[in-house]
């Protein structure tokens, strides 16, 4: 309890100090017009990628809605910029063609990364209720998991009442070039006083996903989502332990996205 709110105040204090370097860091995605704009309306022959020291080149790639056989279109080569930019991993991202033979062009895609000391930094958290107190704890999030975009989170968090929880999970939004979607997950919790004479004192979780695609469009993407849960608990009545309960849980579902094209300025 005499440590738990010092605990914290210096998690709080470490936030908000390590999100300056990633705001600072930030640049504005673009499209070089002067050496594209010419390229407009032909087919595009290649598309390469330099500058990725830690993403998988073929995992940028496939994020594009541009793709070699294809007419270059400007708005969508915007979106495609701007929607690089917007993951985690990138910087600053830059597109620029170059010409081959007549009504041919080859695509360069030029990204800058994050460090990866921001990208896979083991930061502080930190909550507070007004019932329970403070609740603090650490989490590590990758979101470019071995260079491919995987997610990867595993985070410890316990409050004033000495409750304990630690969970793990992955998820990838494409297997290959296949825009199928994959999520497992496990979760512990240790309750260390309980606060009323029925209590959960103990429970582990899995979860898992998998999103099949309904479209193969990037801009507008829809996919039906297949969940399964599975949890076990260990429950406490008055100064007697229950019976472990078990629950399984599935789950149906359609999650879709779109991503705009942006008017050219």
């Amino acid at each position: 309890m005499v440590v738990a709110k010092p605990c914290a105040v210096a998690c709080l204090i470490l936030i908000l100090l390590s999100s300056l370097p990633s705001l600072l860091e930030a640049e504005p995605a673009s499209v070089d017009e002067a050496r594209v704009s010419w390229a407009y309306g032909t087919v595009v022959d290649s598309v390469t990628v330099s500058g990725n020291k830690n993403t998988k080149t073929y995992v940028i790639l496939r994020e594009m809605e541009t793709q070699p056989g294809e007419v270059l279109d400007r708005a969508t080569l915007r979106r495609d910029v701007h929607y690089l930019r917007d993951m985690t991993p990138f910087a600053s991202v830059e597109a620029r063609a170059d010409s081959l033979a007549r009504g041919h062009c080859a695509l360069r895609i030029e990204v800058r990364e994050r460090s990866q000391i921001l990208i896979r930094a083991i930061l502080p958290q930190v909550k507070y209720d007004f019932e329970r107190g403070f609740t603090y704890g650490v989490r590590w999030n990758d979101k470019s998991f071995r260079g491919r975009l995987e997610d990867v989170t595993v985070s410890y968090m316990r409050n004033e009442q000495e409750d304990d929880a630690v969970s793990l999970s992955w998820s990838t939004p494409w297997v290959g070039w296949k825009h199928l979607s994959v999520g497992v997950g496990a979760a512990y919790f240790n309750r260390g006083d309980p606060p009323g004479e029925i209590s959960v004192l103990e429970r582990i979780g899995l979860s898992s996903y998998i999103g099949i695609p309904l479209t193969e469009s990037r801009i507008s993407f829809s996919q039906l989502l297949f969940a399964l849960n599975f949890d076990k608990s260990n429950w406490r009545r008055g100064n007697k332990r229950r019976d472990r309960r078990y629950r399984r849980q599935g789950n149906l579902g359609l999650s879709a996205r779109r991503v705009p094209l942006r008017q050219p300025r």
